[in-house]
C-alpha cells in the first residue's frame, strides 16, 4: 500500500493519508475535478498528458497541530 501526501494550504498543515490510488483517464473525472487556474500547472487543460486525476480510498492518516503529530482511522 503507497502513502500519498498532501499539504492543505488553506490550514498550512501537512497531511498524510495511507491509501491506494487508481488513476481515473475518463474525461468527466477530471473536468469535475479540474478549477479556473489550473492551467498555470497544466497550459494542455484537462487533456494535458501531465494531468491526472487518483480515486483513492482513506484508511487512516496523521496530521500536525501545535508540533504534535495526531493520528486517525478512517
Amino acid at each position: 500500500m503507497e502513502k500519498m501526501k498532501f499539504f492543505a494550504e488553506q490550514s498550512g498543515k501537512a497531511e498524510r493519508c495511507q491509501s491506494c490510488g487508481i488513476p481515473r483517464k475518463q474525461a468527466k473525472s477530471k473536468e469535475m475535478i479540474w478549477r479556473e487556474g489550473d492551467t498555470q500547472y497544466y497550459p494542455g487543460g484537462v487533456t494535458d498528458p501531465n494531468y491526472c486525476v487518483l480515486k483513492f480510498t482513506a484508511t487512516d492518516g496523521r496530521f500536525y497541530s501545535d508540533f504534535y503529530p495526531r493520528s486517525f482511522v478512517i
